[in-house]
């Protein structure tokens, strides 16, 4: 939809204004009594109704014992500000404490005592920094593939920088809208190819042959991300498309199905790859 600007003010303090669409104002039945919420998203201006109602949450500790890292990493990568979690497990405590410290950027445990924690975000994401911090975990990446990083520690940086690159698209969007979810699909895809990657390490130090494919294919899928270029593209899609069917056809052992999952999610990456940079 396209809008005029209409100036307002002196010459030299001029401001503008621009009308919202009738039919949107009536929905959500706004008129001059009530505010909207303005984000500024890159070169978009994104006007809601009101603001999102996940600011604060409550989490009962003691049914969400099992769960405890899939909740507050969800809730983290979803924008949520500020989380309160009650419980009746002294031990419960000790858990957030390390699931805040090793997985949540940003995050600080502000209030503790019996029975009761208090989580909240310290510092706002910064929208500019989103490629900054891609690059940074396909660097990692690419250093836990080589066996050039101690793997536990490269793992919980990339878990830290993936749950916050996530939480950033979600609580600040992107200068270019429409890639926000092709972006966090690709995160969610370097994660688990960055599984597959620690566990084959955890197998076998020096992996077979297929594994020297699979880094090089990372490599130029991180290349082609920033640099992108179409007979490369071509090239490298395929040879993770064979790459995934030769490994699938071989003998099936632990250390041979992570290999293939790898492919696997290499070949569905580049796919994302090619739609991220035509959206």
């Amino acid at each position: 939809m396209e809008k005029k600007l209409t100036a307002q003010g002196p010459r030299k303090r001029k401001s503008y204004t621009v009308t919202l669409p009738i039919e949107w104002v009536k929905e959500y039945k706004l008129d001059k009594t009530r505010s909207v919420d303005l984000e500024l998203v890159g070169s978009k201006a994104v006007v809601s109704a009101k603001r999102s109602s996940l600011e604060q949450v409550r989490i009962d500790g003691d049914l969400a014992r099992n769960n405890l890292i899939k909740i507050l990493q969800s809730l983290y990568r979803t924008g949520v500000a500020d989380i309160e979690v009650t419980f009746s497990e002294p031990m419960i405590a000790t858990e957030i404490l390390e699931i805040v410290e090793r997985a949540l950027l940003g995050y600080e445990i502000v209030e503790q005592r019996k029975g009761y924690v208090h989580i909240q975000e310290i510092f706002e994401e910064s929208s500019s920094s989103f490629k900054t911090i891609l690059r940074r975990i396909f660097l990692l990446a690419l250093e836990l593939a080589g066996g050039d990083t101690n793997t536990v520690s490269a793992d919980r940086t990339i878990k830290k920088l993936i749950n916050y690159a996530q939480r950033t698209l979600m609580k600040k969007g992107h200068s270019e809208y429409k890639k926000v979810p092709l972006y966090y699909l690709i995160l969610d895809r370097i994660e688990k190819l960055c599984d597959e990657l620690k566990w084959i390490r955890e197998i076998e130090q020096k992996p077979p042959f297929p594994y020297e494919q699979i880094t090089e294919l990372l490599r130029n899928a991180y290349l082609l991300l920033f640099t992108f270029d179409e007979k490369v593209y071509q090239r490298c899609q395929f040879q993770s498309y064979e790459l995934k069917n030769q490994v699938k056809r071989g003998k099936q052992t632990p250390l041979m199905t992570h290999l293939h999952n790898s492919a696997r999610i290499l070949n569905s990456l580049y796919a994302d790859i090619y739609a991220v940079i035509h959206a």
